[in-house]
């Protein structure tokens, strides 16, 4: 059945999308990731170049999705651009991956970190149950807050996506406004000059230790800026997706790169290159140094705010993916069910509250994740490739195309093949891991394609 007449009137605005791009990208990992990039590079002009090439990257896959979504305003986004370039396999392959491994365990590893958070005004009793067989599990107090969020998110989404996208916005603007405190509080209390960005540090020594270096920082950098693809999933649900949809795109992920940056160089206004790498918590030391004590407290009560909008948008935006490939015959029927009240997918929300909150549970949501990472990027340079395929075909969109094509979408997909080459170079057997989880789903793919060729059709 046709999915926009499944949820009635489209509901959300552009900057109820907007939200849900910035709200699903900025959750933990800017408070704690330059670290890792600075301990990699070495120099703070290499810091602030890392987030820059990061940054334009971000928004070269953005600028590309955003004339998918204007060419397929449907439900499912990412989803629907591979199955229509590529066939339903590929498309399948992806929801299949969203759902078993990287959605669900992104939405479990945030919300254990909102949990890890909440520690520091709850105090934790560590382990509460522990279980041997089949396999050794121990499930800590932590483990129980995440669960109990993701539980509460998705009754939230399930009872009506206005109050899915009220809490969106709403924690959209706190964790906007808490970032740009840090911004403000770093640039106006910190000591050191702008120009010492440009001295001191060692970088490594040699072009191809650098380079080496680099990439292993580029891909820190991408992880936290990664998410931004999570609203083209809503599209079915968009007021005028044509338009809202790119527009989202291109001012949410603007924001956040802006953000970032000036994140990173209120980091450098207050601590040295030395400090930054060496520091578990960057943004709490660099608050603490500021304004003491109460620095730590306060970068606490930003995470908080940031994790639980960023558990909210995932868990809001992924459940149209399985809606979409259930209404194509390529996921349990279930998943296509429409509320007849809330007008939601209320059956894939609460399939995948359940699983994502059995991987907060059993511990392993971090692994899983990490082993998809690789899978996952085959199918960012798949999509933004598929540019190239549609236009071939003669399919352009009405309201967007993006800009300085072939040069933007094609300088994409060379960063999502160079990202894989180094990944499989630097981490093998994880990435023949993922791989394979991702290829797991064949035998899934075939037994939907046989059982339900009639119940199939596109959606156009």
């Amino acid at each position: 059945m046709n999915n926009e007449r499944h949820m009635g009137r489209k509901k959300l605005n552009v900057w109820d999308a907007t939200s849900i791009v910035i709200g699903v990208v900025i959750g933990s990992g800017i408070f704690l990731v330059p670290s890792n990039i600075a301990a990699a590079v070495g120099t703070p002009a290499a810091l602030i170049l890392v987030w820059i090439v990061a940054g334009v990257l971000s928004l070269f896959g953005a600028l590309s999705y955003a004339e998918l979504g204007a060419l397929f305003p449907q439900a499912g986004g990412q989803y629907a651009y591979l199955k229509e370039a590529y066939g339903a396999l590929w498309g399948f392959l992806y929801g299949w991956s969203l759902f078993w491994v990287a959605q669900s365990g992104s939405i479990a590893a945030v919300a254990v970190g909102f949990a890890t958070y909440l520690g520091y005004f709850v105090p934790s009793h560590g382990t509460l149950v522990e279980f041997a067989w089949p396999v050794q599990i121990a499930i800590t107090e932590n483990q129980l807050w995440a669960a109990g969020l993701v539980a509460v998110l998705t009754a939230v989404n399930y009872i009506g996506l206005k109050y899915g996208a009220l809490v969106q916005n709403a924690f959209t603007l706190m964790k906007s406004l808490a970032c740009l405190a840090i911004v403000f509080l770093g640039c106006a209390g910190g000591a050191r000059p702008i120009a010492s960005f440009f001295a001191g540090g060692s970088a490594p020594s040699g072009a191809l230790a650098f380079t080496s270096a680099f990439g292993v920082a580029l891909v820190a950098a991408l992880w936290a800026l990664d998410g931004w693809n999570n609203v083209t999933f809503i599209s079915g649900e968009a007021q005028s997706p044509r338009r809202t949809i790119p527009l989202a795109l291109l001012l949410g992920t603007a924001g956040i790169v802006a953000i970032y940056l000036l994140m990173n160089v209120a980091y450098l206004r207050v601590l040295d290159i030395g400090q930054i790498a060496s520091s578990e918590r960057i943004a709490a030391d660099a608050m603490q140094t500021v304004i003491g004590g109460r620095g730590a407290s306060l970068i606490a009560v930003f995470i908080l705010i940031s994790t639980f909008g960023c558990v909210n948008g995932m868990i809001l935006a992924a459940a149209r993916v399985y809606q979409a490939q259930a209404e194509d015959g390529l996921f349990p029927r279930r998943m296509a069910e429409i509320h007849p009240r809330f007008a939601t997918p209320g059956f894939a929300l609460v399939t995948q509250g359940i699983w994502s909150a059995l991987l907060a549970l059993s511990g392993r949501y971090d692994q899983l994740f990490t082993f998809a990472i690789f899978a996952l990027w085959i199918f960012y340079g798949m999509s933004v490739a598929a540019i190239f395929i549609f236009r071939r075909r003669g399919l352009q969109a009405a309201g967007y195309r993006v800009w300085a094509y072939p040069v933007v979408p094609g300088l994409f997909v060379l960063l999502c093949a160079g990202l894989l080459v180094n990944t499989l170079i630097e981490t093998p057997w994880e990435s023949l891991i993922g791989t394979g989880l991702i290829l797991a789903g064949l035998p899934a793919y075939y037994w939907y394609a046989r059982r339900k060729p009639d119940d199939r059709h596109e959606r156009r």
